[in-house]
C-alpha cells in the first residue's frame, strides 16, 4: 500500500484503520508499506522543475518496491500531494504507475475541479492532470466512497465497471469521560458546545459557522476542532484567526489546533452538537469520526452529505450550503430539544455500525481478487 503513515492527515489515519482490518482478514497474508517520498510537494515553479527529475528517480524507487514476489496487488491511496501537486510539472504519479509491477488499485480520495471561471489554462492543466492520475493504463481498478466522484470519474473517460464504490468506513469510538469533565477539561463548563471538528481548510465552511454563532444566544460556544492540513500551503489559517477577531468572536470561538488522537474523545464528549458546513467534498474522515461517536450532526447539502442523508433513518439533519441562517435556526433547535438531539444521535450510531471498516476491507479484498484475476487471465 502506498499511502503516508506518519504525518498528520486525514488519509494517513483512514489508512491506519483500513490496514488494521485488512490484516484482521484471513485472506490477508501481509501487508507492506511504501510511504511516499519526504518533501514531494514543492510550492515553488522553479524550484519544482529544478527538482523534477531527482523527485522522478525517487518514485520509481518506491514503485520497484512492489516489484517481490511476495506482493500481489499495489494499492495506491490517492491525494495529489502525495505525489507531488496537481500540475503535471509537480506530479509523478505516471512515474509511479509505469514503474509499478503488480496490479494497481487505486483509491481516489479527491478530484480537483477546475473552478468557475478560471479560464481555459487552468481547466486544461486539471483535466490532462486527472487523466495522467486517474485513466492511467496500468490502473486496475478505482475505488470511490461517494456516488459523486463516480460519476465524476466516468465522465472523464473511465471503464464503468472499473471504478467500484465502496462507502468509507467510520471508525470504532474510544470510551469518551463524562459530558461535565469534558468540558471543564477543555475551561468550556456551563456551555453549549457546537464543534466543527477536522482540518482548517476553504471547502470546510469555516465562514457560515462563524455567522452562525453570531445568530445564537451568548452561552454557545463554536469550537474549530482542528489545525492547518500539512500540505496547505496558504495562509488559510491566519485569515480566519483575523476574521474572528474582526467579528469579536474571541470569547465565543476557539481554534484547538492539532488534536491527538487521545483527545479526541474529550472533544466528542463535550460537543452538543456537531455542523458540517462544507462548502465542497468527497468522503470525509472528520465526519466519520463524528458519526462514529453518534453526534447530532448537522451539515451542508452538498451530494455527498445528501448521499448519507438519505440513508433510512436519516442519520444527520441538512442544510442549505452556505445559509449560516438556516444553520444557526438548526442548531439552536437540537440544543433546546434533548429528546430530538438523542434521536439523531441514536440514528447516527445505527448508521456507524453499518459502516464498520471490517466491511470496507471485506470489499476492498474483493476488488483486489478482481485485479488479480484480470491480470492473470482467469
Amino acid at each position: 500500500m502506498f499511502t503516508p503513515m506518519k504525518i498528520r492527515c486525514g488519509i494517513s489515519d483512514y489508512s491506519q484503520l483500513l490496514i488494521s482490518a485488512l490484516q484482521q482478514n484471513s485472506q490477508i497474508s501481509h501487508v507492506s508499506i511504501i510511504e511516499p517520498p519526504k518533501n514531494a510537494v514543492v510550492p515553488s515553479t522553479i524550484r519544482a522543475l529544478a527538482k523534477y527529475r531527482a523527485l522522478d528517480r525517487s518514485y520509481r524507487a518506491k514503485a520497484r518496491m512492489t516489484h517481490l514476489d511476495m506482493l500481489d496487488i499495489t494499492h495506491v491511496q490517492h491525494q495529489y500531494f502525495f505525489f507531488g501537486g496537481v500540475a503535471g510539472f509537480k506530479n509523478h504519479a505516471t512515474t509511479f504507475y509505469k514503474s509499478a509491477k503488480k496490479p494497481l488499485v487505486v483509491t481516489v480520495h479527491e478530484i480537483a475541479m477546475p473552478p468557475e471561471n478560471c479560464g481555459r489554462t487552468v481547466e486544461t492543466v486539471i483535466r490532462n492532470a486527472n487523466r495522467d492520475n486517474f485513466l492511467h493504463p496500468a490502473i486496475s481498478h478505482l475505488i470511490v466512497h461517494t456516488s459523486l466522484d463516480r460519476e465524476r470519474l466516468l465522465d472523464m473517460g473511465a471503464k464503468p465497471d472499473r471504478v467500484i464504490h465502496i462507502p468509507m468506513g467510520i471508525p470504532p469510538s474510544a470510551d469518551m469521560p463524562d459530558v461535565d469533565f469534558a468540558k471543564r477539561q477543555l475551561n468550556l463548563a456551563g456551555k453549549k458546545v457546537v464543534t466543527l471538528f477536522g482540518f482548517l481548510a476553504r471547502n470546510k465552511g469555516h465562514h457560515a459557522a462563524l455567522e452562525m454563532i453570531q445568530m445564537l444566544d451568548d452561552d454557545v460556544f463554536l469550537l474549530l476542532a482542528g489545525d492547518q492540513h500539512p500540505d496547505d500551503q496558504t495562509p488559510y489559517v491566519e485569515t480566519l484567526k483575523k476574521m474572528i477577531e474582526e467579528m469579536q468572536l474571541q470569547n465565543r470561538v476557539r481554534i484547538t489546533g492539532f488534536i491527538p488522537s487521545e483527545d479526541i474523545p474529550t472533544i466528542m464528549a463535550a460537543t452538543d452538537v456537531a455542523i458540517a458546513p462544507f462548502i465542497k467534498g468527497s468522503g470525509s474522515a472528520s465526519l466519520s469520526q463524528l458519526l462514529g461517536y453518534g453526534k447530532a450532526i448537522i451539515a451542508s447539502d452538498i451530494e455527498p452529505n445528501r448521499e448519507i442523508a438519505a440513508h433510512q433513518p436519516p442519520p444527520l439533519l441538512l442544510f442549505p450550503s452556505g445559509d449560516s441562517r438556516e444553520l444557526a435556526h438548526l442548531v439552536q433547535e437540537m440544543l433546546k430539544d434533548v429528546q430530538s438531539r438523542k434521536a439523531l444521535e441514536n440514528r447516527a450510531l445505527k448508521f456507524a455500525k453499518e459502516r464498520s471498516y471490517q466491511q470496507m476491507a471485506q470489499q476492498t479484498v474483493e476488488v483486489y481478487r478482481e485485479a488479480v484475476a484480470m491480470q492473470s487471465g482467469r
